[in-house]
């Protein structure tokens, strides 16, 4: 991603990546699990946020995936993105998980039970 960003810019990246999403979508019984940036694409179907707060994110998230992601590169900014986008993340959300503090298995148990 972050050699993509700087070779090509991120309206370049979006591009590509709204061409997998294009591709993948008509898979049967499949997730695809998408960016944040990739909520401003149209009919999404069924969409699950895993929410939880910036800093629990940011602390979770390994330095070297921090490095591979260029708008993590400046942590005032990246909050500040964040905030940005809650209100779409939650707008186009069909179902909403708090993950903070919870095992994999524990959100998995929850979705299942949530969209049956």
């Amino acid at each position: 991603i972050k050699d993509i960003f700087e070779k090509f810019g991120e309206n370049f990246f979006r591009e590509e990546e709204k061409k997998l999403y294009d591709f993948f979508k008509n898979c049967k019984n499949s997730i695809i699990s998408l960016g944040g940036g990739f909520l401003k694409t149209e009919n999404l179907g069924f969409v699950i946020y895993l929410k939880a707060s910036f800093d629990y994110l940011f602390d979770n998230l390994l330095e070297k995936e921090k490095y591979k992601r260029p708008l993590l590169n400046d942590e005032k900014l990246a909050r500040i993105l964040y905030n940005e986008r809650l209100d779409i993340y939650e707008k186009n959300a069909n179902l909403i998980i708090d993950i903070e503090n919870k095992s994999i298995k524990d959100i998995l148990n929850e979705i299942l039970k949530r969209i049956k």
